[in-house]
């Protein structure tokens, strides 16, 4: 969660009240990587599709960070500073993976889309719950352990430091280095 808040405060530092004041679409924004996750897993029954895991949960990654930005901006106002709503926003998920790791879950494709629906309903909905049980259901339905998930989170957190600083923002980014 540091990591995020720490990204944010780096590349905008005033990101929490942007977000108070509408001016960033978390919700949005979250709502078009879980289809982007959709994409990705092969919901296109219409036509032959491979998932491609790795691509899947580096897109999973994604809606982490989404989610926790989103959370924290939104629990800020609980709490008296920002470090409190880390360690109120640390509690609250650390909850919900805990129920989620005691569920019997199926790693079978209808299940993994019927959990992404329920996802993008539950982002959609700004239901605090619901989206960090459908997101630990997702993980665990594709193979996705929790070391695995911060060794993922830490490594995509620094190629968006890495990004910030060699200019993703203005589109001058290069991202193909050497030939």
């Amino acid at each position: 969660i540091n990591l995020q808040r720490n990204f944010n405060q780096t590349t905008t530092p005033d990101w929490i009240e942007k977000a108070k004041n509408g001016d960033y679409w978390y919700s949005l924004a979250l709502c078009q990587e879980v289809a982007e996750l959709q994409q990705v897993y092969g919901f296109a029954w219409w036509k032959p599709s491979d998932t491609h895991i790795n691509k899947f949960h580096a897109e999973l990654i994604d809606v982490a960070h989404l989610l926790i930005s989103h959370n924290l901006s939104r629990i800020v106002d609980e709490a008296s500073s920002i470090d409190e709503a880390v360690t109120v926003l640390a509690e609250r998920i650390q909850s919900r993976y805990l129920e989620v790791s005691t569920m019997e879950l199926s790693d079978s494709k209808n299940e993994v889309k019927a959990s992404l629906i329920s996802l993008m309903a539950s982002v959609c909905g700004n239901s605090f719950s619901s989206m960090w049980v459908d997101f630990f259901r997702i993980m665990q339905e594709t193979g996705m352990d929790f070391e695995k998930f911060i060794k993922h989170f830490k490594a995509k957190n620094a190629l968006n430091v890495f990004r910030f600083h060699n200019n993703y923002a203005d589109g001058s980014y290069v991202k193909q280095w050497g030939n």
